[in-house]
């Protein structure tokens, strides 16, 4: 089953937070930082409308600031492994359809 736009932008969310806090932690990013990315996060991430979206706007956030990068990176690979997999999914199922 797909995952829903909201469940894709609250998981980035969760993943992005635990990356500011890491890099908080590690002293790679300062406060001032902190803020001005959370407040990047919060506005463009609450604005994305589709997953094409979402792909962008992770792209933009890893250039902007290289403490989001592993995190941009691992909710990339994830998201497109579901797609192949649904790929996968609909191709079987054709294939199917096909041989009956």
């Amino acid at each position: 089953m797909a995952t829903s736009l909201e469940e894709l932008k609250n998981k980035t969310y969760e993943q992005l937070k635990e990356a500011m806090v890491n890099a908080l932690v590690k002293k790679d990013l300062s406060e001032e930082e902190m803020g001005e990315s959370a407040r990047y996060i919060s506005f463009h991430l609450g604005a994305v409308e589709s997953p094409e979206e979402l792909m962008l706007f992770l792209d933009d956030l890893s250039n902007r600031w290289v403490i989001y990068k592993d995190a941009c990176l691992a909710l990339k690979k994830e998201e497109t492994q579901q797609e192949d997999q649904e790929r996968l999914q609909k191709a079987q199922e054709e294939l199917k359809n096909l041989t009956q």
